[in-house]
């Protein structure tokens, strides 16, 4: 008996563990930043940024861990190389690099 219940719990937590997606799936949509800006993260690992003033940038993301983001933005910006960046996702609020920004979409 102990060991059916202990076999219901290990796939409940296991199903709740993957049902949460973690920061990758969390990230998909338009998000404003408390600067101006909004991001959007596309399910293909494109990132399009507009910086609030009119220039649009685009490049790629992919998650390094589940506390950091790999940016590689594409364009003049490209010459910089990859970035690695803090990140932070946590219901609507999404906290990169030390900006605030909540979900539009």
């Amino acid at each position: 008996m102990r060991k059916v219940i202990f076999i219901t719990l290990l796939l409940a937590t296991l199903l709740i563990l993957v049902s949460c997606g973690g920061p990758e799936k969390a990230i998909i949509g338009s998000w404003q930043c408390d600067d101006g800006s909004t991001l959007q993260f596309l399910k293909d690992g494109t990132l399009i940024v507009d910086d609030g003033s009119g220039l649009t940038l685009s490049g790629t993301y992919s998650f390094q861990d589940k506390e950091h983001i790999n940016v590689q933005l594409n364009g003049l910006l490209a010459f910089a190389g990859s970035q690695v960046l803090p990140v932070d996702v946590s219901g609507d609020t999404l906290i990169i690099e030390g900006s605030t920004c909540k979900k539009i979409k």
